[in-house]
């Protein structure tokens, strides 16, 4: 029994290799498409986790919820998600796509994904009906859309820009609020932990030094042609108008007019 055991695993390995089966992708299967790639340029790589491991990725390849994508120097991706909306990634980008969900043609649909470094640039398909979300976060700005064409990049300093050239962006700093409520209810119980016991029949409400935030006073619409910035302590600047003719000659000019370019033909409707 345990020889006829041995023989039928020896042959399932076999077949497995003979039909060039791969682990990774095996369990990539396992979670839902996003979308495939349409466009790519030096070095990317995807993984189901930043663990890995990596596989390159090339034209006409899939990607999937709760993959990491990322780019090598000089290295450029465009992904094409399910609902048409477009993601690109410039050269030395992680990406986190932690939720891509679609529910058919005008249904309801939710992309989240993080800017670990780089930068991004989306054109989203427009919403039509339904509960829908479409938002590119980093460790402390959240960029939510409704329909536009918007840029986000990290700086080397732990900063967010955000910057946008069709429609508007409703932009905050709320995982930066979350981050700081988190460490203060840390060290909270850190310091009860070295005292005696709380007698509860006589507590009293404990401030934390963080009062409650409204959406109201953390968010921020951004508008065509405007530009906002957050920085590393979560502190927001003020929205900025920017011309464009000045954006092109800029710094940011190649990447700004290969984006619009790669727009023109997407046949994306605002």
């Amino acid at each position: 029994m345990q020889a006829r055991l041995a023989i039928a695993v020896l042959a399932t390995a076999a077949v497995a290799v003979g039909v060039g089966f791969d682990w990774n992708e095996a369990q990539a299967a396992k979670a839902p498409v996003a979308g495939k790639v349409t466009f790519y340029r030096g070095n990317v790589l995807r993984a189901s986790s930043a663990k890995g491991p990596w596989k390159k990725l090339k034209r006409n390849r899939k990607f999937f919820r709760g993959d990491v994508i990322k780019t090598g120097d000089g290295s450029r991706v465009e992904l094409k998600f399910v609902d048409r909306s477009i993601v690109r990634l410039g050269a030395e980008t992680t990406l986190e796509l932690h939720e891509a969900f679609f529910s058919g043609k005008g249904g309801n649909k939710k992309v989240s994904a993080v800017v670990k470094a780089g930068r991004a640039w989306a054109n989203v398909n427009k919403f039509v009906g339904g509960k829908n979300a479409f938002d590119l976060r980093s460790d402390n700005a959240v960029a939510g859309v409704r329909g536009t064409i918007f840029s986000l990049a990290r700086s080397k300093d732990g900063g967010t820009k955000v910057s946008v050239f069709g429609g508007s962006v409703a932009v905050d700093n709320s995982p930066w609020v979350q981050a700081l409520r988190k460490r203060s209810k840390t060290k909270s119980a850190h310091r009860r932990t070295n005292k005696a016991p709380i007698a509860f029949g006589s507590r009293k409400e404990v401030s934390l030094g963080l009062r409650e935030i409204s959406k109201k006073q953390w968010e921020q619409m951004v508008g065509k042609h405007q530009t906002m910035a957050i920085a590393a302590d979560g502190k927001k600047s003020e929205v900025a108008s920017f011309d464009m003719k000045d954006a092109l000659a800029g710094v940011d000019g190649e990447w700004i007019k290969w984006n619009q370019g790669r727009d023109s033909g997407s046949g994306i409707k605002h």
